[in-house]
């Protein structure tokens, strides 16, 4: 139960951190970062995120894992719930995932496990560790 208290607040403050920054106008840095604490599996992942050279095959990777677990809520079009969402939100020009050019690699890994909002946090065991990088690659590197 405190693993999950614990979650649940680390998860709030990562949202809080979002919503402050998306609030202040003015500047904005060129990529959106989030740093999780004390999150061992998202540490890892991140390190290797710096550590990995993108190549084709982590590209198709992370074409698939995105295909797989992202498209149908992050794709243009209507009905697509994460579309919709950051179109409310964030305005209709940063509404479509691959389109964004404000991410990195460590807000999309961050985001993936933890979750934000409605979207829910993705385990090890459903996008593994190695998946996650190609992903956050994938979706950061097609509009760089």
């Amino acid at each position: 139960m405190r693993a999950r208290v614990e979650y649940v607040k680390t998860g709030l403050m990562s949202f809080a951190l979002v919503i402050l920054l998306s609030a202040c106008g003015g500047d904005t840095p060129d990529k959106v970062s989030v740093s999780p604490r004390g999150d061992k599996e998202v540490q890892v992942a991140m390190e290797t995120v710096s550590s990995t050279a993108a190549d084709t095959e982590d590209s198709l990777q992370g074409r698939d894992v995105y295909g797989e677990y992202c498209a149908d809520c992050h794709d243009g079009g209507q009905g697509r719930p994460g579309t919709m969402q950051l179109a409310a939100r964030s305005g209709a020009e940063r509404s479509i995932l691959l389109s964004r050019t404000d991410l990195s690699p460590e807000f999309v890994i961050n985001t993936v496990r933890k979750g934000l909002q409605m979207m829910p946090p993705f385990r090890p065991t459903e996008i593994t560790d190695s998946e996650l990088v190609a992903l956050a690659q994938y979706v950061v590197g097609t509009n760089e």
